[in-house]
């Protein structure tokens, strides 16, 4: 029996981020994932795709705002 497994979708292709996938949790802006072997992950992002029938599961980070980037400011300096 095959189990699914989660790839991140970024501009360059689809990248495998868990493979073998029992438990796949959202929590909040967060998805906890665990496989087969008892790894887990947490991932900050979103679902876009899950296809039963080629065990896959597409993710997508989610965007930084520009004020959550370390030293960017949208104001003055004094």
């Amino acid at each position: 029996m095959c189990k699914p497994s989660a790839f991140i979708r970024e501009q360059s292709g689809e990248v495998l981020y868990l493979a073998d996938i029992d438990e796949l949790r959202c929590d909040g802006e967060e998805l906890h994932l665990k496989n087969t072997y008892g790894e887990e992950r947490v991932f900050d992002g979103e679902i876009l795709e899950v296809s039963l029938l080629n065990h896959r599961i597409i993710l997508k980070r989610r965007q930084t705002r520009p004020s959550d980037s370390a030293g960017f400011s949208l104001g003055r300096s004094s």
